[in-house]
């Protein structure tokens, strides 16, 4: 079990922080039931449970899902499943399939028909059932992003930017993590979303060498209307800084240009050829 200790990183408080949402997306598979408690834990149907409600049901808890499944014939004991529940229960219980196949109780993804965990599952349980999430909702076009004509991690870059999750240093600190909040490239004190894209002297200059400032400059706040190439600089700004931080290379603005440029017509090269590819099939 997973706990608590001295001074934890800030990885592991990001687990510990969302077991509950792993939780809530998880349901039993029934092998022969007996790891599996019957009241509070997620093995009926597609993964509801029965509370610890009522006197019957909290002199249940001792007991495991394999007391109520006749282990030979691996079927449900149905007249002691109808005499311990009430009419609605009792049939959800029934319509659990059990399996021969199935040999131990594991928990799996309730979200997904192979049951295997992913992140995309847990963030639709965070976001449909776990949290209330109507403050994190944002009005704006963001079907639009999507629709970009990019690579995909610079639609995610842009996505991340709209969203305010950019984890840049400022943001890092917000979130607890202990490090500097200067730019990673020109020592401003604040390095948050807009300072790397917009504000920082390197980025200007690099905007200006594309021949794009008088562009940026109007419409700095509507990153989701912004064009093909521009985007795609934004991605090569960011990944320029994260070499500067990590491998202490610094690229020149003709080399974060180039790289947006090979990245965005690399990517409608593929794109194209793929159309062909379905055109002659």
């Amino acid at each position: 079990m997973l706990s608590w200790e001295h001074n934890p990183s800030f990885v592991w408080r990001s687990i510990l922080s969302v077991k509950l949402v792993v939780r809530q997306g998880a349901r039993w598979k029934i092998g022969a039931g007996f790891d599996i408690p019957i009241i509070s834990e997620p093995w009926i149907g597609s993964g509801s449970s029965i509370p610890p409600v009522g006197d019957d049901m909290l002199a249940l808890q001792p007991y495991s899902v394999g007391n109520l499944i006749d282990q030979e014939r691996k079927v449900w004991n149905e007249p002691l499943v109808r005499q311990l529940f009430a009419v609605e229960t009792a049939n959800n219980i029934l319509n659990t399939p059990l399996h021969h196949q199935v040999e131990r109780d594991k928990l799996i993804s309730k979200a997904e028909k192979n049951g295997h965990y992913y992140v995309r599952s847990a963030y639709r349980i965070c976001i449909e059932e776990v949290i209330n999430n109507d403050h994190l909702r944002k009005p704006g076009y963001w079907s639009d992003i999507w629709r970009l004509k990019v690579h995909p991690k610079v639609k995610n870059l842009v996505w991340r930017i709209c969203r305010d999750c950019l984890p840049t240093r400022v943001k890092l600190r917000s979130r607890g993590v202990n490090c500097p909040s200067e730019c990673v490239r020109c020592d401003d004190p604040h390095e948050d979303s807009y300072h790397l894209l917009f504000h920082c002297p390197i980025t200007v200059n690099i905007w200006q060498t594309a021949n794009l400032w008088h562009l940026i400059a109007p419409s700095i706040h509507q990153f989701d209307n912004a064009p093909d190439n521009i985007v795609t600089i934004m991605w090569s700004i960011r990944k320029a800084r994260n070499m500067k931080l990590w491998q202490q290379v610094s690229d020149s603005t003709f080399t974060i240009l180039e790289r947006a440029k090979h990245l965005l017509e690399g990517w409608r090269s593929a794109n194209r050829n793929k159309s062909l590819l379905r055109h002659d099939n």
